[in-house]
């Protein structure tokens, strides 16, 4: 009895300390007089700068997606990367320096200066430009659910239907499940076929040279994501195949040859969240950021914050 009691207690802690966090940050965010300033890692050189967030966005968009997408993908974009930036101002981020977020893109998110993207693009100012502008008309637009902010996770290319967060990370969020899409087929990343050889690739899986390739047994997605992948007792994840053989995707197949193992990949980044050739291709039909990012992330709201 008493071990029953003790077990709702806690319970009922826990959903309260929950909702304060969540009152907490939603209040921080309506209270706030200022614009956020946010630390950046620059990992090349392990120097930490601060930027005014609006500022930090404009590098984050111009870096993550091609200028020459439709003006509302963009401004999908800048709201997922405020959404994001701004969550990691409340949660640890993991870095060594004192630092909220960093432009590495395997830890956090893309980033470039203007000054930079011109010194590679001195042709296209126009394209620092309309990114500015999308950054500028979403000014504090960013997502929530049940008044906190989401992990707003994007990716390049999905491959026709994004993932479950799931089946990619492990765990679940009602708005990161898969939806169809089927926008991003002009994606340059949409199909690639990769030619190892068999010696190549048995060496960078740790395959034996005894083991009969074909024989592998796939287990896979509704969506076609590769979970696992046996021979024999040498088992592996996708996400392990996609990292030894450098792949876009998880999405794949093989084919054995004599000699050779062509592996078929669709889409391109793990596919949870936003498919940014989607968003493009959305936007193309005449949907407007708020639809496309509707569209990606189910049950949400879109909450602006004055500063």
């Amino acid at each position: 009895m008493y071990n029953r009691l003790r077990r709702r207690i806690t319970l009922v802690l826990t959903a309260l300390l929950v909702l304060a966090a969540a009152a907490l940050v939603a209040e921080t965010l309506r209270k706030a007089d200022s614009e956020p300033v946010i630390r950046l890692l620059i990992s090349a050189e392990g120097s930490v700068v601060e930027l005014p967030l609006e500022e930090y966005l404009v590098g984050v968009v111009l870096a993550e997606m091609p200028a020459s997408f439709n003006f509302e993908a963009l401004k999908a974009q800048a709201v997922c990367a405020r959404t994001y930036t701004l969550n990691r101002l409340f949660s640890p981020s993991g870095h060594n320096q004192p630092a909220e977020v960093c432009d590495d893109i395997n830890h956090c998110q893309a980033y470039t200066t203007p000054a930079a993207y011109l010194e590679s693009h001195p042709e296209n100012e126009w394209a620092v430009q309309k990114v500015r502008q999308a950054v500028a008309v979403t000014r504090g637009e960013v997502i929530t659910v049940d008044g906190e902010l989401i992990e707003p996770v994007y990716h390049s290319t999905c491959g026709g239907h994004t993932e479950d967060s799931q089946a990619v990370w492990g765990y679940e969020h009602d708005y990161l499940q898969g939806v169809p899409c089927l926008w991003d087929g002009d994606s340059p990343h949409y199909r690639k076929t990769l030619n190892i050889s068999i010696e190549e690739f048995r060496r960078l899986l740790g395959l034996d040279s005894k083991i009969p390739l074909p024989t592998a047994r796939v287990e896979s997605t509704a969506n076609g994501t590769v979970e696992k992948i046996a021979w024999g007792d040498n088992k592996l994840t996708g996400y392990q195949v996609r990292r030894a053989l450098n792949l876009p995707s998880a999405k794949f197949t093989l084919t054995f040859g004599e000699e050779t193992v062509a592996v078929t990949t669709v889409g391109s980044g793990h596919g949870v969240g936003l498919c940014q050739y989607g968003a493009n291709g959305l936007a193309e039909e005449g949907k407007d950021y708020r639809q496309i990012l509707h569209h990606y992330y189910r049950g949400i709201t879109l909450y602006r914050v004055s500063y």
